[in-house]
C-alpha cells in the first residue's frame, strides 16, 4: 500500500456526499487534494473547511475546457497527479413510460462519458506516478428502485468500464 501523505488527488463532485468525504480523508492523511464541482459556494466552502491541503476548482465535468483546467490545477497544486476519483454524477430519475432522449443523453454524458474523458486526459500524468483511477458506483446496480432506470443504467455502465479499464491499464 502506498503512503497517502504527499499524494496529489483530484476528486470530482467534491462539494458534498461521498466526494467531500473522500477529500476530507485524503487531506487528513496528508494528500494535496483538488476538489471540483459546479456549485461555487458549496465547493469553496468545503475546500476552506478542509484547509490548505485542499483547493477548489469550479467546473463542469462534462465540459472539455473545464476538464483541462481541473487536471492542470490538480497537477499545479500537488506537483503531480497520483489519483483521479471520478465521483461527480447526478441522480437522474424517469419512469419507463416518461423517458426522454434528452434526459437519457444528459445522464450518460455526466455520469459516464465525462469520467471516461477525464480519465483519458489524466492518463499521461497518472502513468508518471503509477497512479490510480477510481470510479464511484452505486447500490442502484444491485437493487431495483422504481423510476431510477436512467441513473442505475449509467452506474452499471461505470461498473463495466471500470473492469475494462482495469484490464487495459492494470
Amino acid at each position: 500500500m502506498r503512503e497517502v501523505k504527499g499524494m496529489s488527488v483530484l476528486v470530482t463532485g467534491g462539494g458534498s456526499g461521498i466526494g467531500e468525504g473522500v477529500a476530507r480523508l485524503f487531506a487528513a492523511r496528508g494528500a494535496k487534494v483538488t476538489i471540483v464541482g459546479r456549485r461555487a459556494e458549496k465547493i469553496t466552502a468545503v475546500a476552506k473547511s478542509i484547509g490548505p491541503l485542499c483547493q477548489a476548482i469550479i467546473g463542469d465535468v462534462s465540459s472539455q475546457q473545464d476538464r483541462e483546467r481541473m487536471i492542470a490545477a490538480a497537477i499545479a497544486h500537488g506537483g503531480k497527479l497520483d489519483a483521479l476519483i471520478n465521483n461527480a454524477g447526478n441522480m437522474y430519475r424517469q419512469a419507463v413510460g416518461e423517458y426522454t432522449e434528452a434526459v437519457l443523453k444528459e445522464a450518460f454524458d455526466i455520469n459516464v462519458i465525462a469520467g471516461m474523458m477525464l480519465s483519458s486526459m489524466a492518463l499521461p500524468a497518472l502513468e508518471k506516478t503509477r497512479g490510480a483511477i477510481i470510479f464511484i458506483g452505486s447500490t442502484h446496480t444491485r437493487r431495483a428502485y422504481p423510476g431510477a432506470t436512467p441513473y442505475a443504467t449509467t452506474k452499471a455502465a461505470v461498473e463495466g468500464l471500470t473492469r475494462v479499464m482495469a484490464a487495459e491499464l492494470g
